[in-house]
């Protein structure tokens, strides 16, 4: 059930293939299962605070029905009243404005199974924040292949943007991920895809992901502009390491990002900076 939770918050098409191999040894199309799926998917608390768009989840239940009928299986009340509801919002002249979802299958060892990175990005370009930067695809990279780096450290992120790299550190085993970024939209979209990621662990809330040292929880959301901060939002956050991707893109912040570079290493005492950032011009 887990697994299609994540396959269903990612808006991943109903595959028929994928839901027999998950569920091998249950019965997905008897009665109790049925019931499962709108419990903890359909009507699950993150299912309802970040529900897929409607189209998507109206398509789900159906394709979810379909297989049920083929089986020759009753479907059960629950279903058949969700795909209604759903049917419902599509035809509402009121219904909101939905954000795309972006989703990645990634390896992080090589026997294991992949795990799906699911990224809310923007329906429009409305901040650079909003967009998947080449960076953060190579700065993902990076830690992968060497999860050292971060592995039990505390983890500070420079403008963290739509969260994929943070995304991708929870599953490396940090002491605790701190994004940044300076703008409201920036952080509640990362709120929302650190929340969506983190929830592959288990139905748990966030604060309740606690690294076993210093009773941290195991990430953080902190505003943070580079042209005004003062040094000890930096030093009391702790960070053992500074990561960021694509911040080099506009000259008037090369100074700042530089300030903040040498209040890490000379204030906050880290021990390593990691910047990947896209040559643009020469």
């Amino acid at each position: 059930v887990m697994t299609l939770k994540s396959a269903f918050l990612a808006m991943k098409k109903f595959d028929y293939s994928m839901f027999k191999e998950i569920c091998k040894e249950v019965q997905p199309y008897k009665m109790p299962f049925q019931k499962l799926v709108c419990n903890l998917i359909l009507n699950d608390e993150l299912s309802i605070k970040y529900p897929p768009c409607p189209k998507y989840t109206r398509k789900w239940i159906s394709a979810y029905i379909d297989a049920i009928l083929a089986a020759k299986e009753p479907v059960f009340e629950g279903l058949l009243g969700a795909r209604e509801k759903q049917q419902n919002l599509v035809e509402s002249k009121n219904v909101r404005i939905y954000q795309p979802y972006k989703s990645f299958e990634v390896q992080f060892e090589e026997k294991s199974k992949p795990v799906f990175i699911t990224i809310k990005t923007a329906a429009s370009i409305s901040s650079v924040s909003s967009w998947l930067w080449p960076g953060a695809f190579t700065l993902s990279d990076i830690l992968i292949s060497k999860p050292s780096l971060i592995r039990g450290k505390t983890v500070l992120e420079l403008g963290a943007g739509t969260g994929l790299t943070a995304s991708i550190m929870l599953n490396l085993s940090p002491k605790c991920v701190i994004v940044t970024d300076n703008d409201e939209e920036s952080l509640e979209r990362l709120e929302h895809n650190l929340e969506i990621n983190s929830r592959r662990f288990g139905s748990i809330k966030k604060e309740s992901f606690q690294s076993q040292q210093d009773n941290k929880p195991l990430y953080m959301i902190e505003y943070l502009d580079w042209c005004y901060f003062k040094a000890s939002q930096i030093t009391k956050l702790k960070p053992d390491i500074v990561v960021g991707s694509d911040l080099i893109y506009a000259p008037p912040m090369f100074d700042p990002l530089l300030n903040v570079i040498e209040s890490c290493l000379y204030e906050a005492k880290v021990s390593s900076v990691i910047l990947v950032c896209q040559v643009r011009s020469k």
